[in-house]
């Protein structure tokens, strides 16, 4: 039977000291920071899966190295943070909830932790459930091996089954089946997040923590979703703007070649470091708004626009919202 025990641990961050450990199994609990306390609950308990959020890379390091570990290292894991980064791609933050802290109360409570990972846990397996066969599969295949996901498909009783990766990939996302298959084998755990975020609404970028802990992703999205070649920026820019002409000036040396406003969007596009000096009313916000929007249409890409003025600030918000029809 698939037993979970639900382990947190508040551990110094200097002296590597336990300072409380707090579990739940079942109906059962334990707060204390008597390590022969801890002990004896782990032995009084069957249990075949540990349960912990960030548990592989935090908790687990400090207590294999302790007389816990007889009780524990033969176990799976499940670490609900990775689990969370899966499940929910774009969510802001992967931090685990802990609604008993107040602004007078600021201190850990590994055993309010140890709920907390209960009740995130049981949001996640109810989240993965609600997956569709084909999505699951490919999670399992991809990610099988991985020490972060492999207790969680053993607790499901998932096995690979090494089926066609390209086949899951959303109808709108211009791909190639062999660089589909190359990330399968070379960064299995890059694409498994990237089919999860093209799974959802995409209404916000993936998760910076993700991108943090695996910066690739960034640049796979990116290829993956955006194709300058089949971008029609003209078409784009009467959709969204309302017109679709692009001005054109003279070099500031004479006999050089013209630049137009399209010349400047399509170097944003490309990610070319550009410098480019127009006139007053040559439009220039026209010419960072557009590519941003492109980006961010096709895979949430985040543009930061640097203004002098706060008030010439609040006047490109103004009329981008007026122009875009998307907002």
């Amino acid at each position: 039977m698939n037993e979970i025990i639900f382990i947190d641990t508040e551990i110094g961050k200097n002296d590597k000291k336990l300072y409380e450990f707090g579990a739940v199994f079942k109906d059962d609990s334990i707060k204390t920071n008597e390590i022969l306390e801890a002990d004896f609950f782990l032995k009084k308990h069957s249990f075949n899966f540990i349960c912990g959020h960030n548990f592989i890379d935090h908790d687990g390091i400090y207590l294999s190295s302790t007389i816990l570990n007889d009780n524990l290292k033969d176990k799976n894991i499940i670490d609900t943070l990775f689990l969370s980064m899966l499940l929910f791609p774009n969510k802001k933050t992967h931090k685990l909830l802990k609604p008993y802290k107040t602004t007078l109360n600021i201190q850990n409570n590994p055993l309010g932790d140890a709920f907390q990972t209960k009740a995130l846990f049981e949001l996640l397996d109810a989240k993965f459930n609600s997956l569709n066969n084909e999505i699951k599969q490919v999670f399992v295949d991809l990610l099988y091996e991985n020490k972060y996901f492999n207790g969680y498909f053993v607790y499901k009783n998932l096995k690979p089954k090494k089926n066609d990766f390209s086949k899951i990939i959303p109808n709108d996302i211009k791909y190639e089946e062999d660089d589909i298959l190359l990330l399968a084998n070379t960064m299995p755990i890059e694409l498994a997040f990237i089919i999860s975020f093209l799974y959802t609404d995409r209404k916000a970028a993936i998760s910076h923590i993700i991108i943090n802990k695996f910066p690739n992703i960034s640049w796979i999205i990116k290829n993956i979703c955006f194709d300058l070649k089949s971008t029609n920026i003209s078409k784009f820019a009467l959709n969204e703007f309302g017109f679709n002409t692009f001005k054109e000036f003279e070099n500031i040396n004479e006999g050089l070649f013209k630049i137009s406003q399209k010349d400047i969007i399509n170097s944003a596009l490309n990610d070319n470091s550009i410098l480019a000096i127009l006139p007053t009313g040559g439009g220039k916000t026209f010419t960072f708004q557009l590519p941003a929007l492109i980006k961010a249409q096709a895979y949430n890409a985040l543009t930061v626009v640097i203004s002098p003025l706060q008030a010439l600030m609040k006047n490109h918000v103004d009329s981008f919202k007026e122009k875009n029809q998307k907002l």
